[in-house]
């Protein structure tokens, strides 16, 4: 659990998650316009930090406890003269914690300090996205740390088997498939997150009421904008509120409009013109792909709902089958009625075969017969030890498996001498059928 994670695909993933959870609590500052000024002070701490713990993935240097002591100090000093003074409670606090998370990055990560630096990424987005100024156009730095804690969680993953893999065998692994390991794991675990949360009903603000009739988070308007527009805060959040059902994805409109902003990154304010772009052409193209699709979805509901009864008897008879097909299986009839065949021939009529060893063909009776009661033989087990599996509880009949095994190994291996009592076999066969079947 402890032991020093070398691989650095972990190390860069580590980074690039915190370093975009601390983004999305810096975006709370876009409208100050501070944003780049938080982004170029802490871009670089991130960074060294980083690197100094990817440095002594295999050899610590002498000097890295003393490194990280002097990060910790810097941390607490930050914390009563630049952290509270700025951004009181609760948010110098997250920053305090930052800084402890970045000296913690100064050592070599264990599995130990990987999870408790993602659960401290999480945690700072959590609080992000639940603050009264964000929006939705935090989802440009939520997303991207949602691929990198993944990524990062299965670049751990892969490095540890591929360091077991290379511990048992004498060769090298390579890396090239170790990274097409990673980024196939990881777009596989996304796609299905997102295809599970696209199928899955979620409740978000929106739709959240509080029972004095405040909106929603989700729909907070600043105060002024407010009043200036409905004459009253009440009006406002009655309006607000009342917003149900509505779909996730932002249309072009809100796209442009929080592009509009002045405060807005222009890199961000760029990509959600581009984003509105491309969204008002794919609205335009799927509305008459959806209409046509909703009409053929209600022309098959009517047509089903014609045809219940028929549809019910198909699925009832199928669901017949599927038993009897299962059944059969089970019980297998043919072999059934092939032992009770060879009762009949061997152990009733006594009928002995010519121009072949007759003791081959009873053996094989005999197997046929075990197979029918739950006892096949194995296709890598000799006679002998289907003998033995045999025999267990069944003390009675003993000496007669045991006659018709070695009858069969006498005429199977032997020189051509075997047992040419054919009456004495007939009757251990028939003891066997009589007691195998009981």
């Amino acid at each position: 659990m402890n032991s020093t994670i070398t691989y650095t695909p972990v190390y860069v993933g580590l980074a690039a998650s915190l370093w975009l959870a601390l983004l999305c609590n810096l975006f709370l500052d876009a409208l100050y316009g501070i944003f780049a000024l938080e982004i170029f002070i802490w871009s670089p701490l991130i960074a060294l930090t980083s690197w100094m713990g990817w440095a002594q993935r295999r050899r610590p240097w002498a000097r890295g406890p003393g490194i990280r002591k002097a990060f910790l100090v810097l941390a607490f000093v930050a914390l009563l003269f630049v952290f509270l003074p700025i951004w009181f409670l609760p948010r110098g606090i997250v920053y305090f914690i930052v800084a402890i998370q970045l000296a913690s990055n100064t050592q070599a990560l264990t599995r130990k300090t990987l999870y408790y630096g993602l659960v401290i990424a999480a945690s700072i987005v959590i609080f992000a996205s639940g603050h009264m100024r964000a929006t939705w156009a935090m989802l440009f730095y939520i997303l991207p740390f949602v691929v990198a804690a993944v990524f990062t969680l299965v670049a751990e993953q892969v490095s540890r088997q591929a360091t077991e893999f290379r511990a048992r065998s004498v060769g090298k692994t390579a890396a090239g498939r170790e990274w097409i390991a990673i980024f196939s794991a990881s777009m596989a675990i996304l796609i299905v997150a997102a295809f599970l949360y696209a199928m899955v009903p979620q409740i978000s603000w929106r739709n959240a009421e509080w029972s004095f009739g405040l909106p929603a988070a989700g729909n907070r308007t600043p105060v002024k904008a407010e009043v200036a527009s409905t004459g009253s805060v009440g009006q406002g959040a009655a309006k607000g509120g009342g917003r149900q059902g509505e779909s996730i994805w932002r249309s072009p409109e809100e796209l442009r409009a929080m592009a509009a902003l002045t405060w807005m990154p222009r890199w961000q304010a760029l990509a959600m013109a581009k984003l509105a772009d491309f969204t008002q052409v794919v609205q335009e193209w799927w509305q008459p792909k959806e209409q046509q699709l909703r009409k053929l979805i209600d022309a098959l509901k009517e047509q089903i709902l014609m045809r219940i009864a028929d549809i019910l008897l198909l699925i009832a008879a199928i669901a017949l089958i599927a038993g009897i097909l299962v059944y059969i299986r089970e019980i297998r009839p043919l072999l059934w009625l092939r032992t009770r065949t060879d009762y009949l021939r061997f152990g009733w009529l006594g009928w002995r075969p010519h121009g072949t060893f007759p003791e081959i063909l009873l053996y094989r009776a005999l197997e046929r017969l075990g197979d029918c009661c739950g006892e096949p033989r194995p296709a890598t087990s000799n006679s002998g030890e289907y003998l033995h599996r045999l025999r267990i509880g069944r003390g009675n009949i003993r000496a007669d498996l045991a006659l018709l095994t070695l009858a069969f190994e006498g005429a199977r291996y032997g020189s051509g001498s075997r047992p040419t009592d054919w009456k004495k076999l007939r009757s251990a066969y028939r003891r066997i059928y009589q007691r195998m079947t009981d």
